[in-house]
């Protein structure tokens, strides 16, 4: 997939939006398959549950998010950024479902990319979203992150 800043060459993060059951899990487990064996860094695949351990790479660190009890925006960022904190390696953040994960509002949303935006821009790492959500319901800011 491609994002629309990547021929401006601040590619960090990318958004796939769809109603559940599109496949936008299958599309993040290959994209995550795919870079584990061509990056030099580590990769994050974090998820709501443990279901997908099997489907990734083995060098990919699985995270259950659930295991956790993250139940806000604010400290599912602040998990994130002590994950980062913990590796210096880390290249590539897969979030699966990140409205299944924490549930949000529009604002929380908007507060959570800019915390993401930060992160990718002060540590090189570049994050994948996936959104259960049509299109149209996603806010204008979190579309400037979506595949064409």
């Amino acid at each position: 997939m491609k994002n629309k800043n990547t021929e401006r060459g601040f590619y960090m993060i990318n958004v796939l939006v769809g109603k559940k059951g599109t496949g936008k899990t299958k599309v993040l487990i290959e994209m995550a398959n795919k870079w584990s064996g061509e990056t030099k860094g580590n990769i994050i695949y974090i998820d709501d549950g443990n279901r997908h351990m099997y489907d990734l790479d083995p060098s990919i660190r699985l995270m259950n998010a659930g295991e956790f009890r993250i139940k806000r925006a604010d400290a599912l960022l602040g998990f994130i950024s002590g994950v980062i904190a913990g590796d210096f390696d880390i290249e590539k953040i897969y979030i699966d479902g990140l409205l299944k994960i924490v549930p949000m509002d529009n604002d929380e949303m908007e507060s959570f990319f800019e915390g993401l935006e930060y992160l990718a821009q002060n540590f090189k790492v570049k994050f994948t979203v996936s959104i259960n959500k049509d299109m149209e319901e996603i806010p204008e800011y979190v579309k400037k992150y979506t595949a064409e």
